[in-house]
Formats: structure tokens, sequence, C-alpha cells
């Protein structure tokens, strides 16, 4: 490596969304590049990336270390510029920095506005998946500046090197901010030109004579193309990974890269190469272990092991090529071996196929019910393109196909469940890898291939493909196949032919390959590449050095001094609140204040900051606080200010009129989520989920459309991403008025308790239910199942074999009807249900005297007619009628001095179960009314309720009372527990 007489910076920030986060190939650039860099830079190397695991999860690829700059960090704290800092967990150690950058997205809206006045980013189209990388980018460039201004000096050479669009925004902020900083920006794939060829276009025969303003509107990606065209033009250096990947920049970034920086490789990830036998042979017995049960076969030692791998990008990746030649190969009556082809790329996962795993766990089990493909469950399978592609080439798994393919949908990260093997360790035991990629700006996977010895075929629209073939290697080890725009057919047949014939080697024959592979990897090693990275440096300091006129106010630093920040004794202060008592036009504001509409209309924001400028910022934008903060003085000024009575009165005749245009519709569309971020000062959210949901609920309202936000899911204390928990159903009617509510932990009247069983791990979703009339029992059905398998959708920790139904009264009644009609849920506790419409229409309610059949006529039944009317509608919603379809074990509450719900109700469907024998237990509460009053009664349901959902749900040991029943006798004396 030659960089003797390039410009070197003395102080290296590195930035991605992949660093201490393993996403995908950058992660691999830049962790097997930083161990060479530290020893260039020592601790001036210092890299940035996103606190994504935030407190879920301890983060496996950081290790904290609060004494590093904790002066700067505290002074970066109070100006609300939030990270941590330690060390990246992978050689060399180097410094790492995490960003919360959730603080930023309040103010969102302004730093597009500002960006869009300085450079014409396009951000008005930006989805969540935008919003988010370009808030990471401007916190990397507002630590780099912080960092700048608090340690160096304007003779400090200093470069921030952003990697992919992702972090452009932070090229934008530090030229417009700290232009003292020379800036890299690298694209290792263009956005557009990933776009072009995912939606099945010929980018390449075609790529002069695309317009990127016309495709970016007509694939709707005008932001991302927008930022991405900016970085590249903004920054003092610009570089990407090929040859190839060089035109699509020249094309539609309109900037020619200063520098090719190929990606390269640390020979010390690969380790010792003695040691490679025996990693393969702990490799290969568990894939041939795997795939044997998987399908049913006694796979040898002697079966070829094909691999392909990386991001699961379907065409570009070339893995629809791939399935397609390993289903001709199946045809092939020349194939003489057994191949075995895996396809490991990360999907939609819900974990570990549970059959599999417990079948390689027992020496007794050689083989599944029906031969498989996926080693994981995965969420909408019938959806998936490698299942569908697999079932398309007539490919079986069964015991007499020579080809045999097994499916890995998640990321090896030594924890999956199945192989429990990290990805090189994994990749040790594979023959020959297949990589025939229609979009790859480099290919990472071959390099890591030969890297390790394994022979591996590319294609020539890959960056490493072409790499190789300049250099004049392509042949055995590292075969390049022609392909281009319209040769798929001959691409299939090559790889049949080299796959065949590969599999047709001896071990022996095959030896020449791994030592060829090793040889050329070793041209690829960073100590041959970095030298690149070098140059692009080079070119920024050298355009840096031009901008004289920046370094003038910064050719020294202050030393700043800590803070002391000891805690001082504090007076205990109590908060009275009084109703406040408003004039007739802070009357209009304050009904401002009570609909969010004001967050969102900047005239109506405007009239709260001019009442009092200051409290407006202590009270974070809250005009509830501000007003109730205002004095009588402050009133009676305002109300004789006429210009500001003016405005008022013009903004909320506007929001009147606002009103006027709601919904009439009965028809409501349901919007589930787990927070709504509608206006900073509603802390009911903690980052993009909350904020997209909220900016959905304020265009629904702007269009007049009838959207309600509904269905809340609890989340368990101390959360963990890869942990799965338990969830409880609740359920009455609706429950999403209970947003903002918080349930203080006390024993149950005869609900469970959401705070007290969050704290105990489980998952609570309350969802809403909309009735229709005759139906009451199906419009529960098709609310309750229809949220409890979005939940399962997009919450993958929720396990689907441990979830419980619970309600009381009318949801009681749900309960009961539920469990006639599904078995998902492993346990109910239905309270006071009604079990019998029939048989309760004719009685009364033994409190207030009223006749029972007001309730189905025209009340909460909802049946709407009378019994003779509509008979069958009175027996098809009521359980006792279908007592024998249940079979989840159902805890039930009934008491003797109900006056709500006749107790006779509970002992009808008690007994009905009994006499089937299902699984079903009563409690009975003497003298006690419809929700439990008695302290000491609430005690012991709280209890037999945890104990109840306890064993079903996390498999605790069951209590006497559930295995032996507690007698009428023994209350009081015994509790069973």
């Amino acid at each position: 490596m030659t960089t003797k007489n390039l410009k070197k910076p003395e102080y290296l920030f590195e930035i991605s969304w992949e660093v201490c986060n393993m996403v995908g190939g950058i992660y691999t650039v830049l962790s097997s590049k930083a161990k060479m860099q530290k020893e260039a830079f020592g601790d001036n190397y210092i890299t940035i990336g996103p606190d994504v695991w935030k407190e879920t999860h301890k983060n496996p690829y950081f290790i904290e270390d609060q004494s590093l700059f904790s002066e700067w960090r505290q002074q970066s704290a109070l100006k609300g510029i939030k990270f941590k800092v330690g060390r990246w967990a992978i050689e060399g150690r180097p410094i790492a920095i995490l960003i919360d950058f959730t603080p930023l997205f309040p103010e969102k809206d302004n730093i597009f506005a500002r960006f869009w006045e300085t450079y014409q980013l396009d951000s008005i189209h930006g989805p969540w998946d935008y919003v988010e990388p370009v808030m990471f980018g401007y916190a990397a460039g507002q630590v780099i500046e912080s960092f700048y201004q608090y340690f160096l000096t304007g003779y400090d050479r200093v470069v921030a090197h952003f990697h992919e669009w992702m972090t452009g925004s932070g090229i934008l902020y530090l030229k417009k901010y700290s232009p003292q900083i020379a800036t890299v920006f690298t694209t290792h794939a263009t956005y557009m030109g990933r776009s072009i060829a995912g939606n099945g276009l010929p980018l390449y025969q075609d790529l002069a004579t695309y317009n990127p303003t016309v495709m970016a509107n007509r694939f709707n990606i005008t932001a991302q193309q927008s930022l991405e065209g900016l970085a590249a033009r903004e920054a003092d250096a610009f570089t990407t990974v090929s040859e190839i990947t060089a035109n699509e920049c020249r094309q539609f970034l309109g900037r020619n890269p200063d520098a090719i920086t190929i990606n390269g490789f640390d020979p010390k990830i690969v380790g010792s190469i003695d040691q490679l036998p025996f990693k393969r042979e702990i490799a290969r017995k568990r894939i041939l272990k795997v795939a044997s049960v998987l399908t049913g076969s006694n796979l040898s030692d002697e079966t070829t092991l094909v691999i392909s791998s990386g991001r699961y990008e379907f065409k570009n990746k070339g893995i629809d090529l791939f399935i397609e030649a390993l289903g001709e190969l199946n045809k092939d009556k020349n194939l003489n071996n057994t191949i075995v082809g895996v396809i490991a790329v990360p999907a939609n996962s819900a974990g570990p196929n549970k059959i599999l795993r417990d079948c390689l766990a027992n020496p007794d089990c050689v083989e599944l019910p029906i031969p498989s493909f996926s080693t994981h469950f995965l969420h909408d399978a019938a959806n998936d393109a490698v299942l569908n592609k697999i079932q398309q080439v007539g490919l079986t798994n069964d015991k007499d196909s020579k080809v045999k393919l097994v499916f890995i949908p998640v990321y090896l990260k030594g924890e999956d469940g199945i192989f429990d093997l990290h990805y090189y360790d994994f990749l040790t035991g594979f023959d020959l890898s297949v990589f025939p990629s229609y979009y790859e700006p480099w290919g990472y996977t071959p390099l890591e291939s030969i890297a390790f010895g394994i022979p591996t075929i590319t294609t020539s629209l890959a960056g490493f493909g072409i790499w190789v073939k300049e250099l004049g290697l392509d042949g055995k080890s590292v075969i390049v196949v022609d392909r281009q725009e319209d040769n798929n057919r001959e691409v299939i047949g090559e790889l049949q032919q080299k796959m065949l014939s590969f599999a047709s080697l001896s071990s022996k024959d095959r030896l020449p390959f791994t030592q060829q592979s090793f040889e050329i990897a070793g041209k690829a090693w960073w100590t041959e590449l970095l030298q690149f990275y070098f140059q692009a440096w080079d070119v920024a300091i050298t355009k840096l050095e031009n901008r004289t006129d920046v370094f003038e106010n910064k050719r020294f630093t202050e030393t700043l001094r800590p803070l002391n920040l000891d805690k001082q004794d504090q007076p205990t202060w109590k908060k009275i609140l009084f109703q406040p008592v408003y004039t007739k036009e802070l009357e209009k504001l304050h009904k401002l204040a009570q609909n969010l509409w004001w967050s969102w209309n900047d005239d109506a924001i405007s009239l709260f900051e001019t009442l009092d400028p200051q409290a407006w910022q202590e009270v974070e934008h809250n005009p509830i606080h501000l007003m109730e903060g205002l004095s009588r003085k402050q009133m009676e000024a305002i109300e004789k200010d006429e210009e500001f009575v003016g405005r008022i009165n013009k903004v909320y005749n506007r929001f009147l009129s606002y009103m006027e245009g709601a919904s009439t519709s009965s028809n409501r569309i349901a919007y589930f989520s787990m927070e709504y971020g509608l206006h900073k000062s509603l802390k009911i959210y903690s980052g993009g989920l909350g904020i997209l949901a909220g900016d959905y609920l304020k265009e629904a309202s702007d269009s007049a459309v009838n959207l309600v936000g509904m269905g809340l899911l609890y989340y368990p204390a101390n959360f963990k991403q890869d942990s799965s928990y338990p969830m409880i159903v609740y359920f009455y009617e609706t429950h999403s008025e209970n947003l903002f509510h918080h349930f203080a932990p006390k024993p149950s009247r005869s609900t469970i308790n959401i705070s007290d069983y969050t704290s105990r791990g489980y998952f609570v979703f309350t969802p809403d239910i909309k009735y229709r009339s005759p139906l009451p029992g199906q419009s529960a059905y098709d609310a309750i199942i229809s949220g409890t398998q979005s939940m399962l959708e997009r919450v993958p920790q929720i396990d689907v074999k441990r979830m419980g139904l619970q309600g009381q009264s009318w949801g009681g009644y749900q309960t009961a009807w539920l469990v006639t009609r599904t078995n998902l849920f492993k346990a109910a506790m239905a309270g006071a249900p009604v079990s019998n419409m029939t048989s309760a229409y004719g009685g009364i309610r033994w409190e207030s005297g009223m006749i029972r059949a007001f309730q189905y006529e025209e009340g909460q039944s909802r049946i709407g007619a009378t019994l003779w009317e509509n008979q069958q509608a009175y027996i098809e919603n009521s359980p006792l009628f279908y007592a024998d379809r249940v079979e989840t074990p159902l805890l039930i509450m009934s008491n003797d001095n109900d006056g709500a719900v006749p107790w006779y109700q509970g002992i009808e469907f008690f007994t009905a179960l009994r006499r089937l024998n299902k699984p079903v237990w009563m409690l009975v509460y003497n003298n006690a009314p419809h929700n439990l009053s008695r302290r000491a009664d609430s005690m012991d349901l709280t209890k037999r309720m945890q104990q109840f959902f306890d064993h079903y749900l996390k498999g605790e040991p069951c209590p006497e009372w559930m295995r032996t029943g507690l007698p009428a006798l023994d209350k009081g004396r015994k509790t069973g527990f």
C-alpha cells in the first residue's frame, strides 16, 4: 500500500447506519478494515452509528465506556444531543459513538424546510424509512460539529467519511454549519440503480436513456434520489466501489467518482488456515444433520453442499436463477451424486421451526412427518418468493430427489435455534458457492467465500466478477458467468453444468480449487486496497485547504470546565391545582387547546406562543399547561388587545369551519398502533412508528376520514427484542379511549390489571370491537381474532402458543362465546358470563328489578328482536349450545349476589362443560356483587387468575385448587394456592 505522498487526516470520523449494527455488506466493509485504520490513526479514528438498540437489549456489537469523553458528553446532553460512547466490539476496538436521533423527530419539518431552502432537498414525499436516516445523518453532523468545537483547533485536519445515502444529510449539515471539516461520500449501490433492477427493467443496456428525475417519480423515490444526488455532489470527495457502479453514478448522481474504493477483506477474520478443516468438519456435520432431518434422507459426507447467501433481493441477487438451475439439475440424468443447495438470506422469520428443533434434539427422531424446506417459520409464507419458486421448479425434498434445497431465512449469528453457528463458521462447511447476481455493485459474498477457500460462481455484472476478470484470474476457483439483460436461460444452463461438473469431482480433485481461492483472496486484502480510501481522503483535504476563510475564527479551542452536578438538598413541594375560569375570548383559545387540530395549524400555534413566549418554551409547547399558568392580569390584558382578539376569532372561526366538515358517516376505519406521535407535548410515542401513526391520524382528520386509533398493545416490562412473551387479550367493547390512562397496580375486582400483568412479563392487547346486529358473538370474534393476528404479524416477540383471553360481564360473555369458536388461545377467564340467552331472557336484574328482555331486544346484547321473533339468533349467540366445541381451559367467576348477571348463567355453562369432561373451574364469592367489593375477595381472585394464566401461559406448576378443586366446605379454611 503506497500512501506516502498523500495528505492524511489527523482525525477521521466514519459514519454509517451499520456501525455496531449488523445489517448487510457495509458492516463487513467497515468492520474488516477498522483494525488497519485504528493502527493508522489510533483513537483519532472514531466511528458513528445509530443507537437502534437503545434500552431494549444490550447491543452485542458495542461496549459502552462512560469514561470516554465524559465531560463533552455531559455538555452535549445539556444541549439536547444524546449519544453513547464506547468501543465497537470488533478487531481493533475502535471508538464508537451511537446516537439517539429520536429527539429530532418533533423538529423534522423545520429541518426539512431548512434543507430545502439551502440545497433544494426534496423531502416532501419521503416515507418514514427516509425520515429516520435523515434524522440520523443530521444528528451525526451535530455530534461531529460538537466534537470539533470542544476538542479541536483550526490546525487539525478532520475528515468525516459518510457511507450510503442514509447518512447524506450529515454532509449537508457539515457543509452549512461546520465547513472546517472535509467530507467524503461513498455510495455502495445507487438507490436508483437498485430500484430499476429490482423492478425488472434493463438497467445496463438502457442506462444512458434513464432520466433520474422521471424515474424517481415513477418509483416514488424522489426523496432518496434527491438526497443521494446532493450528498454526492456536495461532498468534498466522492467514491463508489466498482467501475460498473461508477457508470450509474455519472448517470444518476451527476458526478464522476474521485476514487474507486474497492471492498477488501481482513485475513484475520479467516484466522489460521490450519484450523479451517476442523471448523469445516463441525459445520458440515451440523448442515448435513439438519438437511437429513428436514428432507427425511440419510445424507452422507460425500454430499456436495452449495450455498447462496446475502440480501434477500430475489432477482437482483440471482436467487431465482439459482433455484431454477437446481431444478434443472434435479432432472439431469448425468447427476450421480446428491447435491444440497442452501439459500441463507434473512427474511420475515417467525422463529425456529419448532418441530425441526425438537427433532434435532431427540436422538430417536430422524425425520419430519413431511419433508420441508425452511428451517424457520415465516410470516406470510404463502407469498414468499423463494418458497414459491421452489414449488414452481418442482423441487420436493423427497428421499429420491438427487437435489435437496434448504432455506435459512435468518441472520446466522450463532443463536438462530437450529444451526447456532456464526455465518463464517457455517460457511466453512460448503464445497461451492453460487451468486448469479444481476445487480451487484461489488459482491462481498463471493469474496468471503474464496477467503475461506471455497470456490465460487459469480457473474460479469458483479463488481467482484469484473475485478477478477480484469486481473485475468477467472477460471477454476472463481467462475465468472456472462450475464446480460436477456440471457437468463443461458445463465441457468451454465450454472447447471458448472455445479454438475463440480459435484463429479473427488475431494482430491477439488484441492487445487481451494488453493487458488486463497491466492485470489490474497489480492483483496485491505493491505492492498485501503490505499484507495487514502486517495479519497487526500482529495477531500486538498479541497478543504482551499477554504482558508472558514478557519479565521477557529485557530484555538477553549477548555470547557466540568459542571458540578452534585445534587443539592431540595424542599418537598406539593402542587395544588385550581380549575381556571377563562374570559370570553380566552375560552375560545381553551377550546382550541382541547383539540389537537392546533398542533398542525401554524396560526393556532402562533396564538399560544404569543400569549407568553418564555412560558411556551417552558411548558414544551403544551397549550393546556400554558393557559393554566395565565394570571388574571394577563387574561385582562389579552381581552383588551383588539388586534390579538381579532387573531383569536379568525383562527377560532377557521376551526369551527374545519369541524363542520367532520365525517358524519357511521363507517369507521380502525387503525392499530402501539403509540401515536401527534405532538411532542403529548408524550405517547417513542420513535418512528409513533410519528408515522400520528401523521396518518392528522391526514385522516384533514381529509374528513372517520379513522379511529385503536387496539392498544401494552408491552411487558424489561422488554427484549430477542425474547418471546405470552399475551393476554382483554376486551369489553372499546378501549382506545384509555390511550392516555395509567392503570395503577391494585387487586382485581373482576378483570386483569394491565400494569400488573405487563410487569410480570405479559403483553396485554385491548382491541376495540365494532358490533353488528344480531351478531354480537361473531362481531367480537371478527374484531378480536383479526386484531390478534395483526399483532402477531407486527410483533414477532408475541408467542402464538402462549395467548390467553380475559373479560368480565359483557366481556365475560364474549370470552365464553369465543372459546366455542376458536382454539387459538391457550387459556381463558370469563367473569360473570351470560351463557344461555334463552334462559336469561325471561329473568330480571336482581339489583334494579328491570326485566332482562330489554338487554337483548334493544340493549347491549344487540339481538334486536324478541325471543319468538328470532329464536335462532338467541341460540347462535349462546355459548351453552356449543359447549361441546370447547377445548380451551376456562376459568369462570360467577357470584351468588350478582345483581346484573344471574348466578345460574355461570352454573349452566360450568355444569355443561363438566358434563362434557372439559377443563373448567368456577369461582364463587359468597354474598359478592357483580364486581368484587371486599378487598379479601379481590386479593383472592387476583392470585387465582395469576396462577391460572401462569400455569397455562408460562408453564408454572399447577396449584392445588386447580388440580383437585376446593370444596365449598373448605372456603375460608384452605386456599389451595
